[in-house]
């Protein structure tokens, strides 16, 4: 495109020149005293033939010269619009491109953010692991401990069993009742007590609570009351 305008220059340059050098030959002849130039009919003619002729070449180049000026203002239209094209595509591109940019850290952005939330629910799950474990490390050793305390009592009644079975002489003897009765263990959920069972512990040598001997002397007096006095 710039050697086209390059060239289109260089022949609107030569014509000028053509035209200049016309215009100079003519004025020339119209300048010069020679009476041969207005006498001459022949001369006459030729001189209007060229004077014609140049009037028709100036005609032309003025012609030229105004095609020439349109094509240039086309041509510059054309390039106008076309660096409108160029500016609006690349605009477009700018744009696309920007909004890509944007997708791309909004994607991040997600990710990121999906990243945080999975590595704080893997430190809450790990915390809960911890704990749990914790929990279940000190349950263990509660129960270690319960089952340790369980075996030391054992082992404690066995040797206290030993050592009554070994220091007595008289061993087929049984041992006496160590547990106490309570209230519940006599009623149960009864009004009568159990006679058979107090006489069993009391066989054995057992011992009752307290509550249970008021309790039993109370019943006992009532039914004492009840009865008919004998000297009546």
């Amino acid at each position: 495109m710039d050697e086209e305008l390059q060239q289109l220059k260089l022949e609107y340059e030569r014509r000028a020149e053509l035209r200049r050098q016309e215009r100079e030959r003519l004025r020339k002849v119209q300048d010069d005293p020679s009476p041969q130039v207005t006498d001459s009919p022949s001369l006459r003619t030729k001189d209007q033939r060229v004077i014609d002729r140049k009037k028709e070449k100036q005609h032309e180049l003025e012609k030229w010269e105004q095609e020439l000026k349109q094509n240039q203002d086309e041509r510059t239209i054309r390039q106008q619009e076309r660096r409108r094209a160029v500016e609006e595509q690349l605009r477009k591109e700018e744009e696309e491109e920007n909004k890509k940019r944007e997708e791309r850290r909004e994607a991040m952005n997600k990710r990121r953010e999906q990243r945080e939330k999975r590595r704080q629910e893997q430190e809450l799950e790990a915390n809960d692991f911890k704990a749990r474990l914790e929990r279940e490390s000190h349950e263990r050793e509660e129960q270690i401990k319960r089952e340790k305390e369980a075996l030391q009592k054992l082992q404690a009644e066995r040797e206290q069993e030993e050592r009554y079975l070994n220091g007595r002489v008289i061993d087929w003897v049984p041992f006496p009742a160590y547990n106490v009765l309570s209230v519940d263990d006599v009623y149960r959920n009864n009004s009568i007590p159990d006679a058979a069972l107090l006489q069993e512990h009391f066989r054995r040598e057992g011992k009752i609570k307290e509550d249970l001997v008021l309790r039993l002397l109370k019943e006992f007096v009532e039914v004492l009351r009840a009865e008919p006095n004998l000297l009546k």
